[in-house]
């Protein structure tokens, strides 16, 4: 009989470790790709766009973002059909800088830019936005189904300021739609952290950049190391938590007393593992968007979250109907916890995590306020009480941060 007991035990364990690994890896998003076009311009350019080369992105995976499909497409059209005159001018006057903004804010989301190159040279527009995104640091590849000559001299495809800055931002210029797919994939491998790490400030990045992954590498071992050790430490405490409501009488094999406390801690480690999966993935994954410097904050993060997971074996020892007012002691500093972690994300790089820090802040408060209320009480009253509260906080988690969790649902 104990021999089984420690099968299962093991069984838990080893599933749990292998969970962990494997969300741990996975990617929750697909690759954002801004399309600079000027194909909007024309009717068969917008067939082109919206017919051919936007399904053909989509096909392979990728989430595109169409300048010419945005939140002042409706107004542009209005005005387009006005008659001309000072009305219509003025209309063009403020409603232009509007589009322009959001053109930038969109390319400093994505993750890198396929810019259409076709014309008898390259619009100016896009053009602008290839030397924009190369600024921000972001991989660009160029399309040019145009058969006819548009660049400077016979040592270029296009205008020959265009073309370095795409390829020297690790992108490659194709002259066919059955090339792009590999040109976006071998772009997307040579997202360089030395783009990110650099400000506009003087001028454009300097050319001194190496062109080998060994940075890209090395931000990508030190993220896989954290993943690793929090989702093996997550796993122990798992197991642990799990064999707190098994059961070693012989009479009975679960203590169903213990289910209350079991049932706050899955409630608190799913959205946190979770969660620290995706901030991972969202802040490091894409190498345009990593803090500067990115050296302290990411191992400021993975320190934090290790942490973290080691609270939550501690935890997972204090299951027991008796040490309930140990058990919520603990989830109040690792909520102390997070909040630091995230006051310190919030101001240093991530937006992201400001809904997450003005929760943890509230519940910390909340349960502290719940345990000087309880303390003196039955376990059996805090038992159900506190497994609400956990339960309220992961709902209020993952309403407020939906799109974060589960983006393009």
């Amino acid at each position: 009989m104990k021999c089984n007991r420690t099968a299962s035990r093991f069984i838990v364990l080893a599933i749990a470790l292998i969970l962990g690994t494997s969300v741990a890896h996975s990617n929750p998003r697909p690759i954002r790709i801004y399309l600079a076009n000027p194909l909007g311009f024309s009717q068969g350019g917008t067939y082109f766009k919206n017919e051919v080369l936007i399904p053909k992105l989509e096909h392979l995976g990728y989430q595109v973002i169409d300048p010419w499909n945005s939140a002042y497409t409706a107004q542009a059209s209005a005005v387009a059909q006005l008659p001309y005159g000072t009305d219509r001018r003025d209309k063009w006057a403020a409603l232009n800088p509007k589009i322009g903004a959001q053109n930038a804010s969109n390319i400093r989301n994505a993750d890198m830019v396929v810019a259409v190159l076709d014309g008898t040279d390259v619009d100016s527009g896009t053009a602008a936005e290839v030397g924009f995104a190369y600024a921000l640091g972001k991989p660009i590849v160029g399309y040019r189904g145009d058969f006819r000559l548009a660049s400077d001299n016979e040592g270029s495809v296009v205008n020959l300021q265009v073309e370095r800055f795409i390829r020297q931002s690790g992108g490659s210029i194709v002259t066919g739609l059955a090339a792009l797919p590999a040109a976006i994939a071998l772009a997307a491998n040579h997202m360089r952290p030395q783009f990110a790490n650099r400000r506009v400030e003087g001028g454009l990045p300097s050319d001194a950049i190496p062109d080998d992954g060994a940075p890209q590498q090395g931000i990508l071992d030190v993220i896989t190391f954290f993943e690793r050790v929090f989702g093996i430490v997550l796993a122990l405490a798992l197991g642990e938590a799990f064999k707190q409501s098994v059961s070693e009488d012989e009479g009975r094999v679960v203590r169903w007393e213990n289910l209350w406390a079991l049932a706050s801690f899955l409630l608190l480690i799913i959205p946190f593992f979770q969660g620290m999966n995706r901030y991972f993935y969202l802040t490091y994954g894409s190498m345009a968007r990593l803090p500067h410097p990115y050296a302290p904050y990411l191992l400021f993060d993975g320190a934090a979250f290790i942490l973290e997971s080691a609270i939550f074996f501690v935890m997972s020892r204090a299951l027991t109907f008796q040490r309930w007012k140990q058990f919520y002691c603990w989830v109040v500093c690792l909520l102390c916890l997070d909040t630091v972690w995230g006051a310190v994300a919030y101001f240093g790089h991530s937006s992201d995590v400001g809904r997450w820090l003005v929760l943890n802040l509230v519940f910390v408060l909340v349960v502290s306020v719940m345990l000087l209320l309880f303390w003196r009480r039955s376990a059996k009253e805090a038992a159900v009480v506190f497994t609400l509260a956990m339960g309220l906080r992961t709902l209020l988690d993952y309403w407020l941060m939906w799109n974060f969790y589960f983006p393009l649902s």
